[in-house]
């Protein structure tokens, strides 16, 4: 079935139609059972098959179908280095492997993307046959060194997960039935990091630093540490006996009802009455949490004299929620437009209205860990003249990926287009340029401020930056290099700005003009 996302970031207007005609498709061709306990010609064939055309359909670049087989193949070496996949006299395929003669195939047409699946099936099948240590691996092994093989020549974005990592990924995204704490593992032991509020864990008082030894009986510390987090999720409505050790404290087992777990991206810091806002990321619920944020803060303090919005370290997530976010603030005007070779791949949106904060001052604190939605999110909001970004350089992750849920339960994500800036410049590579920049050893906020201002002409360069080049990519992004963590010196420029309205307002540097008019789409109703 194909689904959409954006890492991962997919349009919600074309979402409902991919997926209908993805299940149509699986409908149509998938096998009875994927076979998955041994490997099988026919399984192996259909999950070929079905990554090889999503790639050659939607990948944003033309694909070589040759190449990116005979990398899949190679992508057993991990396994076996004797394996050698290469082009043979003729354009034929070889494969060589444990000193045998080597197995030769003819090749299919340029973009007969199920003959080279086909192909690839059966020279895997007799890879394996020759090859003892190849044979000893797990079919989820060798398809996962098949695929990371075929990912590995495309961008650094796209990539293969196998089905265990691909359910994580779901339950990221989508949330999950857990008890509602996140674990990490100290010396074999799992830790209780955090307690999402209002969760199973949460109303049964379960703490930071509480010990999780067991859960329905069985220890924790036998199971590997990525199958813990699975054993204390499970269907929504389940419970499961959780047994708990706390310093100072009898241990205890408690019984907890497994409820729907979204996970928490937006967390509300009130620093010295600086109002700051910290997104995480973007889950499918994150704007409505940070609307219900802002106006739970407004009642507590009696009115907020500005946001700061936190985007540090936000590597992205759910392209329309980034979008959805930005509507809150942007009265009218492009968010983003996106720009592929598949024809579907290239629109753009539009924001309504904005209902929070108006009239009010908004910063943006952003870093080198800002990514993907997030920079989405920024560059929206200083195009628009709606924020003054304070901060370095971002990321530069300006593409969006879809998701092929594959017939094994892997998936595969696919990089298809690539985001523009309302102005029109491309995010991918460059990223978002802040308004104030900052280095971690700075301390004179007014000054940062004011020199800010003499800089009006390297946002205008930076706006003109429409096509991929890697030459005025750096000369551009050395101007404000990128910090992978931003300092305190964030939060003071942020708190001088929202004292001083007049300087807020003589820093916003809103964009000349709109690029991309032409390219307008009015967004589906917000219940679609």
């Amino acid at each position: 079935m194909r689904s959409a996302f954006t890492p991962l970031e997919y349009l919600r207007s074309l979402r409902v139609a991919v997926v209908a005609l993805g299940a149509l498709a699986a409908a149509c061709a998938a096998p009875e059972k994927f076979e998955t306990a041994t490997y099988d010609y026919k399984s192996a064939n259909l999950l070929f098959s079905e990554a090889l055309n999503h790639l050659n359909d939607n990948y944003i670049d033309p694909i070589d179908l040759q190449r990116l087989s005979i990398a899949g193949l190679n992508g057993l070496r991990t396994y076996d280095p004797t394996i050698r996949a290469l082009v043979g006299p003729g354009q034929g395929y070889v494969v060589y492997s444990g000193g045998a003669e080597p197995a030769k195939y003819a090749a299919p047409v340029d973009h007969d993307a199920s003959g080279w699946a086909s192909l690839l099936a059966e020279a895997v099948a007799t890879a394996r046959e020759r090859s003892p240590s190849l044979k000893a691996q797990t079919p989820d092994d060798v398809y996962t060194a098949v695929m990371d093989g075929m990912t590995a020549t495309l961008d650094g974005f796209s990539r293969y997960e196998s089905p265990k990592r691909a359910a994580e990924s779901r339950a990221r995204r989508k949330g999950y039935g857990g008890i509602g704490v996140t674990i990490r593992d100290e010396e074999g032991e799992t830790v209780i990091q955090e307690v999402i509020p209002d969760s199973p864990a949460g109303r049964a008082n379960l703490q930071a630093k509480d010990i999780i030894t067991h859960a329905d009986g069985v220890p924790l510390r036998s199971l590997k540490k990525e199958d813990r987090a699975e054993r204390l999720r499970g269907p929504i409505g389940k419970t499961v006996d959780v047994s708990v050790w706390r310093q100072n404290v009898t241990p205890f087992t408690v019984r907890l009802e497994r409820a729907e777990i979204i996970p928490t991206t937006v967390y509300f810091i009130n620093d010295q009455n600086l109002p700051r806002f910290r997104i995480s990321s973007f889950s499918r619920n994150t704007a409505d949490a940070l609307s219900q944020a802002i106006a739970d803060a407004e009642r507590a303090t009696g009115g907020l004299p500005g946001i700061v919005l936190d985007l540090r370290g936000n590597p992205g997530g759910y392209l329309t929620q980034a979008v959805d976010v930005a509507d809150l603030f942007m009265e009218g005007g492009v968010v983003v437009s996106t720009h592929g070779r598949h024809p579907s791949s290239s629109s753009s949106y539009r924001a309504r209205t904005g209902v929070v904060a108006q009239g009010k001052p908004l910063i943006l604190l952003i870093d080198g860990g800002s990514a993907s939605a997030s920079e989405l999110l920024a560059a929206a909001l200083v195009d628009a003249g709606r924020a003054v970004a304070v901060g370095s350089v971002t990321y530069g992750k300006g593409s969006i990926q879809n998701l092929e849920a594959l017939a094994n339960g892997g998936e595969l994500i696919v990089t298809w287009s690539r985001m523009h800036a309302p102005s029109g410049y491309l995010l991918d590579g460059l990223g978002v340029r802040p308004t104030v920049c900052t280095k971690p050893d700075d301390s004179n906020a007014e000054a940062l401020i004011l020199e800010s201002r003499r800089h009006v002409q390297e946002a205008a360069s930076w706006r003109a930056y429409t096509a991929p080049n890697q030459q005025s990519m750096g000369q551009l992004r050395a101007i404000c290099p990128k910090v992978d963590a931003g300092g305190d010196i964030d939060i003071a420029v942020a708190r001088q700005l929202l004292t001083d309205r007049k300087a807020y307002e003589a820093t916003l540097t809103p964009a000349a003009d709109n690029r991309n008019h032409a390219l307008l789409q009015l967004r589906p109703p917000k219940n679609s």
